[in-house]
């Protein structure tokens, strides 16, 4: 890697997303994340959308701007860092049928406005308080595409703040799987991040419409999401339609699934982050808590830096029910 550069990464341990915090019911503000200081947490991960920054005619929306000042401003006071994620764009979200940003000149030129735009505004920050993620979750048909339009991101903020530390994801929603086909630059101010939801039909059980909707009876984990007894309530087209997903699930299987992350950053010498993981409530407690027992002991034993999802709702890691989530908290920390 390049050695001419003072700057080192961003050193995140312990993280929370507040994803969706821009609306009344997910809101969060100073009081959340003096909460998540107490914890023990060390940083946020904010993600923010293109439509919540600029309207159509790409005017600024001051309301969001001032919300994220103030929220950088508390974080600041409580010695948290912070992520700052460019979590949707008009030309690309990430479970949408087409994604313009990786064909469209056009729609590259407004991605790459929007970093300049965003550095303007948060360019006093200091560097050793917050990163900038170009992307949450890029999906392209090619890695190519993705490699080329992330390349191209790099290059406008590293002429605009060369040392800013950036967060960098592989292709295909972040996915561990995919992460040999991520083109990493020249750079060792750098972030390596990847999410993991494995097993998928547990993680997402009543929350994706494609994690088998048709099964409505219960998931476990460890061992196989859908068992033997529920797997032969099932068509035969259903039961191959879950096959590959259905696959027994442990500690071993989950830490084997970061082995393609944990080599590019071996090879990279760059820190590797976990940008989200969770777990939808329509599970069991007791395998939602093993579940997150589990992550947070794989991560910590690999020197992985994560960000749980998400701090409040259905995906609650910290704030459920008007309280927190202390055994849940407790296994991702150790408190």
């Amino acid at each position: 890697m390049n050695s001419g550069k003072t700057a080192r990464p961003l050193q995140i341990q312990r993280g929370v997303n507040i994803e969706g915090w821009l609306s009344r019911e997910m809101s969060f503000g100073p009081h959340d994340a003096a909460r998540l200081a107490e914890l023990g947490f060390d940083h946020i991960r904010i993600n923010v959308n293109e439509q919540h920054l600029w309207n159509e005619s790409a005017q600024p929306i001051r309301e969001t701007f001032d919300r994220v000042d103030e929220l950088l401003d508390a974080c600041s006071g409580l010695g948290l860092k912070a992520v700052f994620d460019l979590h949707v764009l008009r030309s690309h979200f990430f479970n949408a049928p087409t994604r313009p940003l990786f064909h469209d000149p056009d729609c590259l030129q407004q991605f790459l406005d929007c970093w300049r735009r965003l550095s303007a505004h948060l360019r006093g920050r200091p560097c050793s308080m917050l990163a900038y993620e170009l992307l949450n979750e890029p999906v392209a048909d090619d890695p190519a595409d993705w490699n080329r339009v992330s390349a191209a991101g790099i290059a406008l903020l590293r002429s605009l703040e060369p040392q800013r530390t950036i967060v960098l994801g592989s292709n295909r929603w972040s996915g561990p799987d995919t992460f040999a086909h991520l083109a990493v630059p020249d750079d060792d101010n750098l972030i390596l991040t990847f999410h993991f939801y494995y097993p998928f039909l547990f993680t997402h059980h009543g929350a994706s419409p494609v994690a088998a909707p048709f099964h409505t009876g219960p998931v476990h984990y460890p061992g196989r999401p859908i068992d033997e007894a529920d797997l032969a309530k099932l068509t035969e087209e259903q039961r191959q339609s879950v096959a590959v997903g259905n696959a027994s699930e442990n500690r071993q299987t989950m830490a084997a699934h970061m082995a393609a992350p944990l080599a590019v950053a071996a090879r990279t010498g760059l820190p590797l982050y976990c940008g989200e993981f969770g777990c939808y409530d329509n599970v069991t407690r007791e395998d939602r808590l093993r579940w997150h027992a589990d992550m947070g002991s794989i991560l910590a034993e690999k020197s992985i830096g994560w960000a749980a999802y998400a701090y409040r709702g259905r995906w609650a890691t910290v704030w459920a029910e008007g309280h927190v989530d202390r055994e849940i908290v407790a296994r991702l920390i150790g408190r």
